[in-house]
């Protein structure tokens, strides 16, 4: 039995330390998921707090605790849902009124200007993510950014396995046709990642 099974073995029972560590263990996991789908630094806190206080209610009901990593998933993308349905009633303005494309080209890999550059990029790509809609976004973040298999992303979000990775084709092409119409090239695409 690994160590981690045996925490959250420990939590399902009761034991309040054993799922502090767990939490410690999991916060900066959640914490990216909600803020890669978000894109929004608050409400990533306010949803990585909601999705521990849930898992601490709901721990008693976790049947197995091999299925913990998808529990816990299913549960922030959840409520990141629900966050982003509240929040399309009320849109406020991004990339849409600027231009993207203003970038300057890469600099030289010694160049003191290549973390601005990297920033400037992730920044870039988080925005178009959120351009995505929400069922192809939602798989990008799980497979790529948190490397969850495609069984398991079929496991939190209800769905076949095929239908997720539709979903992550479909994705990866809307996200390109994105960059695309913001003037973004491969080379650039490629130097973020």
């Amino acid at each position: 039995m690994t160590e981690e099974r045996q925490i959250i073995e420990n939590a399902m029972q009761g034991d309040g330390q054993a799922f502090n560590l767990l939490m410690r263990n999991w916060y900066k996991r959640i914490f990216n998921f909600a803020f890669r789908y978000l894109n929004q630094y608050d409400e990533a806190s306010d949803i990585t707090q909601q999705t521990f206080i849930r898992a601490y209610q709901s721990m008693h009901s976790l049947k197995e605790a091999d299925n913990f990593r998808a529990w816990l998933y299913i549960i922030a993308s959840n409520l990141c849902r629900q966050h982003s349905r509240r929040a399309s009633r009320h849109p406020t303005s991004g990339l849409d009124d600027q231009d993207p494309g203003h970038i300057a080209a890469e600099p030289h890999a010694d160049s003191p200007e290549t973390p601005i550059f990297r920033q400037e990029w992730k920044e870039l790509l988080q925005e178009a993510m959120t351009r995505l809609p929400e069922e192809q976004r939602i798989v990008l973040i799980m497979k790529e950014y948190e490397g969850l298999k495609f069984h398991e992303i079929a496991t939190v979000l209800g769905q076949s396995e095929n239908t997720v990775k539709s979903r992550m084709y479909y994705g990866l092409k809307a996200l390109k046709k994105i960059l695309t119409k913001w003037n973004i090239d491969r080379e650039a695409i490629t130097y973020e990642a």
